[in-house]
């Protein structure tokens, strides 16, 4: 008996594999949300509604970046946006939820005018570019004021930007390796950015133009994954994890295992406390609005197999983990909602939202799930009626 696909003669029982012919990484024009063909790459939460949430990434295999809406109660698709030829790697919203900035891997910012949920008009949803970075923007973060926007590039350079401008007001330089965070301090005189993988947190004084030398936070050998101040704005936060790569391929172990979230007093430079979470790699971390939780997520991929992806809450005061949450998600990062106290997690594939207003019985609420819809449907070779 033989088998024959798009001009290929097989004999069946002579082979056992057939190689998926490689989709195009042209553009995608086809619409729709990221969790229904896409990879999501950063998830952001309207901090002054809690009613919407950005889920930004790319589009199935093409080339293509994508910016879906939903609605935070709900988990309904509110609607979504092409960017074409390039992903979006991060974004964040502005204090009062109405403006949305975004960067991608040509190193565009732009800013989404959002307005207020219910009066979201999908038509009118235009993007305002503001300006083009020299390299990416992993991270990026509005001040309080909503007047700047921190960008942590990949050319070891932190970069303020002057929102209504879209000009370049100030550099910090001095990391090392990629900055991996961004984080204001909750007045905007300061400013924390992590270096990645060298060993450094920095805490810039912005309310003191004279100030050029930062706050330097050494840490050894561990990468910074995530970055937060607390509430009063005393204390930086940081999460840790030796890279993305599993435990078991790990060529150095982390010099202090079992300090994978560091609080640090940015009045003095003195670590405060440590905690322990689990695993090999912490993939976020933040406060609770109240200032008495941490809510972190972490991925543990075993030597011999088997994987332990979870959110952690964790009380401040004691260190003890007051409940832990669990999906379907390879690399959870988690938020905690100021206006619900809803935490939201989000991973590549999937996004959801928990109640844990009674930690001890810790609700998920609803799920949005990427799906793997008419893949083969885009491939030549298997269009209908293709012999």
């Amino acid at each position: 008996m033989k088998l024959q696909l798009a001009g290929l003669v097989v004999a069946v029982g002579q082979i056992g594999l057939l190689a998926q012919p490689r989709l195009s990484l042209g553009a995608d024009e086809r619409s729709g949300p990221l969790c229904d063909n896409g990879n999501i790459w950063s998830v952001a939460v309207s901090a002054a509604s809690g009613e919407i949430i950005a889920a930004m990434g790319r589009y199935g295999r093409s080339r293509d970046g994508r910016l879906s809406l939903y609605d935070a109660r709900s988990g309904r698709h509110i609607t979504s946006i092409r960017w074409p030829k390039s992903r979006i790697l991060a974004g964040c919203f502005s204090s009062n939820g109405a403006d949305l900035a975004t960067s991608d891997e040509a190193g565009r910012i732009a800013i989404w005018h959002l307005g207020e949920s219910r009066g979201i008009r999908p038509e009118a949803l235009k993007p305002v570019p503001v300006c083009e970075i020299p390299h990416r923007a992993l991270d990026l973060c509005f001040g309080p004021d909503d007047s700047l926007l921190a960008l942590a590039c990949d050319d070891y350079v932190v970069r303020l930007l002057d929102v209504i401008t879209g000009q370049v007001v100030q550099e910090l330089t001095g990391h090392t390796d990629s900055v991996s965070a961004v984080a204001f301090s909750p007045d905007g005189q300061r400013l924390a950015s992590a270096g990645g993988d060298d060993g450094t947190i920095r805490v810039w004084n912005l309310a003191d133009a004279d100030e050029a030398t930062p706050l330097t936070l050494q840490h050894g050998e561990a990468s910074v994954t995530d970055l937060t101040f607390s509430p009063s704005g005393k204390w930086v936060v940081g999460s840790y994890g030796n890279s993305d790569r599993p435990a078991y391929m790990q060529p150095v172990a982390m010099k202090h295992p079992k300090e994978q979230i560091r609080l640090w007093d940015i009045a003095t430079g003195r670590l405060i406390r440590t905690f322990h979470v689990a695993g090999d790699r912490l993939t976020s971390v933040m406060f609770s609005p109240d200032g008495k939780k941490l809510v972190v997520g972490y991925t543990y991929e075993k030597c011999l197999g088997g994987t332990d992806n979870s959110v952690a809450v964790i009380d401040v005061e004691s260190g003890q983990r007051r409940c832990t949450l669990r999906g379907r998600w390879s690399s959870p990062t988690a938020c905690c909602c100021a206006v619900t106290g809803h935490i939201m997690v989000k991973d590549g594939r999937n996004i959801s939202r928990w109640d844990i207003t009674q930690p001890e019985n810790p609700q998920q609420l609803w799920e949005t799930r990427w799906t793997r819809r008419d893949k083969l449907s885009r491939t030549p070779a298997f269009k209908e009626g293709s012999k």
